[in-house]
C-alpha cells in the first residue's frame, strides 16, 4: 500500500499532518483523496457488485435445492436461513460500527489504536461465532422451535441446518472481513473473494446434490465450503505482509468502550438485517390468508427482484462509508461535503434508473420463475413494479441510516432503522392490507418509506452543521 504524501498538485494534505506528536501514519491513497464522482464510483464498484454476488449466490442456493432435490427442500432450507441471516446480523453490527471507528481513528492519524481495535473486534467477533454456533449445535430443538419448523420439516430443516451450523463461524468472519477490506481501501478484496466463494458454491452444489446425492446435508457443506474462502482469506491478508497496511493484527487492547462504541455505532444495520426476516414472515402469514399460497410465490419473486437492485443501492452506501468516517477523523469538512452530497445524488439517480428499468422488465424477470398468464405471473409483476416506486425513497432512507454509522453517530443511525425498518414497516403493512386486501400489502412498504423519508430528512438537517457536510 502506497503512503500518501503532500505534493503540491491536485492532491490535498492530510489532515493529519496537522496532529502534533503523533507519528504520521500510512494513509491510503485510497481513502485520501479528492472528492469525484468518477472516483467514488470507480471506489464502491467492487462493493456493489459484492454486494449482488451475495445476493444471486443466495439465489442459486435455493435452485439447486429446489430443481436437484424437491421443492420441499427449498422450504426447509427458507426455515433454516434465519438462523444465518441473524448471525450475519450481529456480525455486520461489529463490522460497520467497528470500521466507523476505525476509520475515524486512522483518519486523526491514530494508526496503532486503529490496528489495536480492528484485532480486539476481530477476537470478539470469533468468540459471538463460535458462542452462536455452540448455542445452535448443543440446543437444536429450542432452535427448530425458534425457526418455527413443525414435526413434518423438523427433520429436514435439522439436515440441512446441522452442517451450516458447524460452519457458521467461517461465514460470519468471512462477512465481517468485507467492511474491512473496503477501510484499508482494498475494495476489490471483498469482490474477488466473494465472486470466488460464490462460484465454489456452485460447483461444489452441483457435485454434492446432482452427482453425489448427499442431498440437503451436501448443499448445507457445499455453502459452507464456500464460506471458507473470505474468512481464510481475510485471516491471511490482514495477518500476512503487515509493512506498509493501513489495517493489520496487532497487539490487541482490550476495551469495553470500543467494544460498547462499535456495537452502538452498528446497531443500526442489525436491526435493519433482523427486521427483514421479520417482515418477510409477517407478510408471507398476511399474504396466505388473503390469497392463499400463490400469493407468497408471487411476494417471494417480488423480494428477488426488488432486493438485487436495493443491494447494489446498498453496496454502494456502504463502499462510501470508510471514506466518510476517514474525513470525519481528519477533519476534512470539504471532503465530507463534497461525498455526502455526490453520494446522494449518485444513489438517488441510480434509483431512478433502476426503477424505469424494472418497470420495462419486470414482466421477463416474472416469466423467469413462472409463465405468463397465471395467477403468481399476474401478482408478482405489480408487485414488482409498486415497490420499485418507493425505490428512491429507499435509496435516500438507507444512506441516512448508513451515513450517520459513518460518522460514529450510533443514536440517529439505531433511531432512523428502528422506526424505517420496525415500526414504519409493521404499522403499513397491519393496516393497509386489512382497508386494501392484496394491493395494501403491495404498498406498505412504499408507504413506509415515505414516512421513513420525514425522518431521514430532519435528521440529515439537524445534524448538517454539527458534521459540516452542509
Amino acid at each position: 500500500m502506497a503512503i500518501a504524501t503532500v505534493s503540491s498538485d491536485t492532491r490535498e494534505p492530510t489532515a493529519a499532518n496537522a496532529l502534533q506528536g503523533e507519528q504520521q501514519p500510512p494513509a491510503s491513497d485510497e481513502l485520501d483523496r479528492p472528492i469525484t464522482t468518477r472516483w467514488l464510483m470507480r471506489f464502491t464498484g467492487p462493493t456493489v457488485f459484492s454486494f449482488l454476488l451475495f445476493s444471486v449466490f443466495s439465489m442459486v442456493d435455493g435452485i439447486f435445492a429446489a430443481r436437484l432435490i424437491d421443492p420441499i427442500a427449498l422450504a426447509a432450507v427458507n426455515i433454516a436461513w434465519p438462523f444465518i441471516g441473524f448471525a450475519m446480523a450481529v456480525t455486520f453490527m461489529l463490522s460497520t460500527g467497528g470500521a466507523a471507528l476505525v476509520g475515524k481513528k486512522l483518519g486523526e492519524g491514530k494508526p496503532d489504536e486503529a490496528r489495536s481495535d480492528f484485532t480486539f473486534l476481530t477476537a470478539v467477533a470469533v468468540l459471538v461465532a463460535f458462542g452462536l454456533a455452540a448455542f445452535a449445535w448443543f440446543f437444536p430443538d429450542a432452535l427448530l422451535a425458534v425457526l418455527g419448523a413443525d414435526a413434518q420439516m423438523a427433520p429436514l430443516v435439522n439436515e440441512y441446518l446441522r452442517p451450516m451450523v458447524l460452519l457458521s463461524p467461517l461465514a460470519m468472519l468471512g462477512f465481517y472481513f468485507q467492511q474491512f477490506f473496503v477501510t484499508e481501501g482494498r475494495p476489490n478484496m471483498g469482490l474477488y473473494v466473494t465472486a470466488v466463494g460464490g462460484v465454489i458454491n456452485i460447483v461444489f452444489n452441483w457435485l454434492f446434490i446432482g452427482e453425489l446425492g448427499w442431498g440437503l446435508r451436501g448443499a448445507a457443506l457445499a455453502t459452507g465450503i464456500g464460506w471458507v474462502v473470505p474468512a481464510a482469506i481475510g485471516l491471511w491478508f490482514f495477518w500476512h505482509s503487515r509493512k506498509g497496511r493501513l489495517l493489520c493484527f496487532s497487539r490487541m487492547n482490550a476495551s469495553w468502550r470500543v467494544l460498547g462504541t462499535s456495537a452502538f455505532n452498528g446497531v443500526s444495520e442489525m436491526i435493519t438485517m433482523v427486521a427483514a426476516a421479520v417482515i418477510v414472515v409477517m407478510m408471507n402469514n398476511i399474504v396466505i390468508r388473503l390469497v392463499g399460497p400463490a400469493g407468497v410465490s408471487a411476494v417471494a419473486i417480488m423480494f428477488v427482484v426488488t432486493g438485487l437492485v436495493i443491494q447494489m443501492l446498498l453496496g454502494f452506501a456502504y463502499g462510501v462509508a470508510p471514506i466518510i468516517s476517514f474525513n470525519l477523523g481528519a477533519g476534512r469538512r470539504d471532503r465530507l461535503r463534497k461525498v455526502v452530497r455526490r453520494s446522494l445524488v449518485i444513489m438517488t439517480t441510480g434509483a431512478v434508473v433502476f426503477t424505469a428499468l424494472g418497470w420495462l422488465i419486470a414482466s421477463p424477470l416474472a416469466r423467469i420463475y413462472v409463465d405468463r398468464g397465471t395467477d403468481v405471473y399476474e401478482m408478482a409483476v405489480h408487485g414488482i413494479r409498486v415497490t420499485l416506486v418507493g425505490l428512491v425513497l429507499i435509496s435516500v432512507n438507507a444512506y441516512g441510516t448508513v451515513l450517520f454509522t459513518a460518522l460514529n453517530n450510533g443514536f440517529v443511525s439505531g433511531l432512523l432503522a428502528v422506526m424505517r425498518t420496525v415500526v414504519f414497516s409493521v404499522a403499513t403493512l397491519a393496516l393497509l392490507p386489512q382497508w386494501f386486501g392484496m394491493e395494501g400489502v403491495w404498498w406498505a412498504w412504499p408507504a413506509s418509506e415515505v414516512l421513513a423519508l420525514v425522518l431521514t430528512v430532519f435528521f440529515l438537517l439537524r445534524k448538517a452543521q454539527r458534521y459540516g457536510y452542509a
